[in-house]
């Protein structure tokens, strides 16, 4: 996240930049988190951090699903049809295992 420009209007303090809710990559408890969807676009700044980051949960054994999808941007993500489906499946196989 460094990379952005007005990273420090967002986080004035370098100790924020690198907190783990600002830079979760940064965090060393990363096996305590719980079942993890990490959705990223074709084109998105975002995508090899948000794969990196879910290489760094497989690796501590948290259970993850990765999905890139193929021809959008960061920005289309939200309204893109098959990213709604594979996140309220996700949603419900969590969900249903905690009842």
């Amino acid at each position: 996240m460094s990379r952005f420009k007005d990273i420090r209007a967002y986080l004035p303090h370098a100790a924020q930049r690198i907190h783990p809710y600002a830079a979760p990559l940064e965090s060393r408890r990363l096996h305590a988190l719980p079942p993890t969807l990490i959705a990223s676009a074709e084109h998105d700044a975002l995508r090899a951090d948000g794969e990196a980051y879910a290489k760094e949960l497989i690796s501590a054994g948290v259970p993850v699903q990765v999905t890139r999808y193929a021809g959008i941007t960061h920005d289309d993500l939200i309204a893109h049809a098959p990213v709604f489906d594979d996140v309220t499946a996700f949603l419900r196989k969590y969900f249903d295992r905690a009842h």
